[in-house]
């Protein structure tokens, strides 16, 4: 084993920027069962209850880098800066805390903690201004 170990160690490297990463994983998996003596494991169903929940919405409020107005008018997406509540610019400070159509009653804080109603707001965000 110590040498399938070693070889492994050696070869390391390179085989970590291979196309073939997969298949030389599972072959030294196959040659470390047929050395141990240990039997491949029973294919088992993996049952989510729960979907993860993707991290770019929070990250993207939590660092002022979303899609809001004041942004994709600097990247030339959009004419205006301002936001359709009548605010001059739209920026995710707003969006959170003092948008009259979409702000977040805990505000930047409660984005932060990823409370359930944090959650089911970013949701609702995402459904309507794609986040």
């Amino acid at each position: 084993m110590a040498i399938v170990y070693s070889t492994a160690e050696y070869g390391a490297p390179v085989w970590i920027n291979s196309a073939h990463v997969t298949r030389i994983d599972s072959e030294l998996n196959n040659a470390m069962r047929i050395i141990s003596g240990t039997t491949r494991p029973k294919n088992r169903r993996h049952v989510t209850t729960k979907k993860p929940m993707d991290k770019k919405p929070i990250n993207r409020i939590r660092t002022g880098q979303g899609r809001c107005g004041s942004l994709l008018f600097k990247w030339r997406y959009k004419d205006s800066a301002a936001c359709d509540c009548g605010e001059v610019e739209q920026t995710m400070k707003h969006i959170v805390e003092s948008c009259p159509r979409r702000s977040f009653e805990q505000g930047t804080e409660g984005i932060h903690k990823a409370t359930k109603e944090a959650i089911e707001w970013l949701i609702e965000l995402i459904i309507n201004y794609y986040l």
